[in-house]
């Protein structure tokens, strides 16, 4: 119960939190390295009995952000490597510098257009045709009801 209880809205909020990571790392990637990426779909949100059980199921199962929280997990020592190499480069081979430090920012741009660009127009359609499909079946249901309730009073 513990994993369920705790562990599954736990999961949920961090990658709810990864993916405001990925936003302000897709703006930092926007103003320091140049690269233009679009937002990903934002997650659908659904009311109801079930609302926070099922918000909590999709937050689990979003793509976009176990991609965000993939980066954030390369991110950290990426940044640390890129750090040494060019406080190292600055001492040690301060005539080739400027050549690695644009080879590791190509390197950063690969990998934000990677994990933090939305992975095609098949996700954004698929994730279209989920929320699509629940208004569909509520107005469904709703209809048989009614058709129920008329053939009942006559």
């Amino acid at each position: 119960l513990t994993l369920t209880v705790i562990g599954f809205p736990l999961l949920a909020a961090a990658l709810l939190g990864a993916r405001q990571l990925g936003k302000l790392e897709r703006i930092r990637a926007r103003a320091l390295l140049d690269v233009t990426v679009d937002e990903p779909s934002p997650l659908p949100m659904r009311g109801g009995a079930d609302g926070f059980v099922a918000q909590v199921w999709m937050s689990v199962k979003d793509p976009v952000g176990w991609r965000s929280m993939l980066y954030e997990l390369i991110r950290l020592p990426w940044g640390i490597a890129t750090f040494t190499i060019t406080l190292t480069g600055l001492f040690v081979a301060w005539p080739v510098l400027p050549f690695i430090v644009r080879g590791l920012a190509n390197a950063d741009r690969a990998m934000v257009r990677a994990l933090l660009s939305p992975s095609d127009e098949l996700e954004r359609r698929i994730a279209e045709l989920e929320s699509d499909r629940g208004v569909v079946v509520d107005t469904a249901a709703a209809d048989l009801r009614r058709i129920e309730r008329d053939l009942h009073d006559g």
